[in-house]
């Protein structure tokens, strides 16, 4: 065996920091350099190698470079990970982003489907996104499925490719999707199955140099999980990494991150997705479909009078003396993001304070309301029901809700929902010409006539000519004019 080499001292942990991120875009803090000590050390003893040597040879590359990096990467990396980990990121996969991703392949008539796991470890994430497929998604795998599977850790990829995990990898996995997707092995071990294996391209990849992927031909990928690896990165590194994520993201794919990796700059080049219990980030189209008719502008609900007939609802308690003062931050701080059109950073300050509170109605009200605006319209109903949940009488959440369902030719429920804002406000003129307008659709001429009747008793009154509250412009003598050419008709 060698002779050791001396020792490293202070000066060479700092050196070797600076490497490691010129190499791969790790970075650890001066409090953790220690960390760097131990796999050194041994590179010492075993190879007998000085520390000026060790150095130049990682420098330099090869063979010998990549082995003493490994062993670098592998003490600063944490591989700390298990199936379906942060069940809210595969619920939104399951029941938001997968569904939208297909029917939106099903009409262009595409028949591909690419996800990469970037920064897999020890591949777990990988063969779950797999699972969710077989198990969710049988439609589908007929198609070209890919799912890219990379990561800087040579050693995590090995377990990975090798696919063998013990108990403590599956601690919240159902029993019986255990027994349908691994194979018992000797000792408490199990295999992954064949099928779930078959999905996945293990491959190893720098996502500080290395080109970013093209999988197998296919250069548009339409998911990336990117989870708790930004973490190690430097401002700058991450909003490169981050651009080249939105380089090679389809044009309405997704990026999902760890809840602690938001930033509102790095972000910039990706729309915020508030989806329930998470946040994703979406390469938006270019061109977002048209929007809902008579699009209304941001009006929160205690804003707006409530009839004289009726009470208020009453406010409901609030887990913790300062939550009125967390709260009532949170929405300001959010309307005056929204004035300056940061919608993203109030998406993001939204979803936070929803976490926290869960008693304000304003906060699902706005993130419903601004989904809508994107047409994201399963998020918007969402948000939408759980504002009502907490105030059954917010004749605006109803308003919304009913311009959600016309949009999407589900009439019975607008006409109900309808209904309900002209039950809370009798005077309420959009309720009544929407209501006209299902009536009409539906063939239902008498009651339309009512309806549109109502409208113009009460726009006949002084101020028709003055804006509607709540309808982006048009006036109430416009709206009279559409409601006397119907009742003429």
């Amino acid at each position: 065996m060698p002779k050791p080499s001396p020792a490293f001292d202070r000066a060479d942990l700092p050196r070797l920091r600076d490497l490691l991120e010129v190499k791969t875009g790790l970075y650890i803090s001066d409090e953790k350099l220690p960390r760097l000590k131990e796999p050194l050390e041994q590179l010492r003893a075993i190879d007998g190698a000085a520390p000026e040597s060790i150095i130049a040879v990682i420098e330099g590359g090869g063979d010998d470079g990549e082995r003493y990096l490994q062993r670098l990467v592998a003490a600063v990396a944490t591989n700390e990970t298990y199936f379906f980990r942060t069940t809210a990121h595969f619920t939104a996969l399951k029941d938001y982003l997968l569904p939208e991703l297909i029917e939106r392949k099903k009409a262009l008539g595409a028949q591909t489907l690419t996800i990469w796991s970037a920064g897999c470890s020890t591949g777990e994430e990988p063969y779950s996104i797999a699972i969710l497929l077989l198990d969710h998604f049988p439609e589908i795998l007929s198609w070209r499925i890919n799912i890219l599977a990379t990561d800087v850790d040579l050693d995590a990829l090995e377990v990975a490719r090798e696919g063998i995990y013990r108990p403590w990898s599956f601690r919240g996995v159902a029993p019986e999707l255990i027994r349908k997707y691994w194979r018992p092995l000797d000792g408490d071990s199990r295999r992954v199955d064949e099928r779930v294996r078959g999905l996945i391209t293990f491959r190893e990849h720098n996502l500080n140099i290395d080109p970013y992927p093209s999988v197998d031909g296919v250069s548009g990928i339409d998911v990336i999980f990117c989870r708790n690896v930004t973490i190690y990165f430097r401002p700058p590194t991450i909003a490169r990494l981050l651009a080249r994520f939105h380089a090679c993201l389809v044009e309405g794919g997704f990026l999902i991150t760890g809840a602690a990796e938001y930033s509102r700059e790095a972000y910039g080049e990706f729309e915020a997705r508030v989806l329930p219990e998470t946040v994703v980030y979406e390469k938006a189209p270019a061109r977002r479909p048209a929007a809902s008719p008579l699009p209304l502008p941001l009006i929160l609900p205690q804003a707006l009078p409530r009839p004289a007939s009726r009470p208020a609802a009453p406010r409901i308690a609030k887990s913790r003396p300062d939550a009125t003062r967390v709260e009532d931050d949170a929405v300001a701080r959010a309307i005056d993001l929204i004035a300056r059109d940061e919608i993203d950073a109030a998406l993001v300050l939204l979803a936070t304070a929803a976490e926290k509170s869960a008693t304000d109605a304003r906060i699902p009200f706005l993130l419903g309301r601004l989904a809508a605006d994107r047409q994201h319209l399963p998020e918007a109903a969402y948000w939408l029901g759980r504002a009502l949940a907490l105030d059954p009488l917010n004749l605006w959440a109803h308003y919304f809700m009913a311009l959600l369902w016309i949009e999407e030719g589900r009439l019975a429920d607008a006409l109900t929902a309808l209904k309900k804002t002209t039950y809370i406000d009798p005077n309420f003129v959009l309720g009544h010409f929407y209501l006209g307008t299902i009536h009409k659709a539906e063939g239902r001429a008498d009651q339309a006539r009512k309806s549109f009747a109502v409208v113009k008793n009460l726009l006949a009154g002084p101020g028709a000519s003055e804006d509607l509250s709540g309808a982006d412009g048009i006036s109430g003598r416009q709206l009279l004019v559409l409601v006397e050419r119907e009742l003429a008709s």
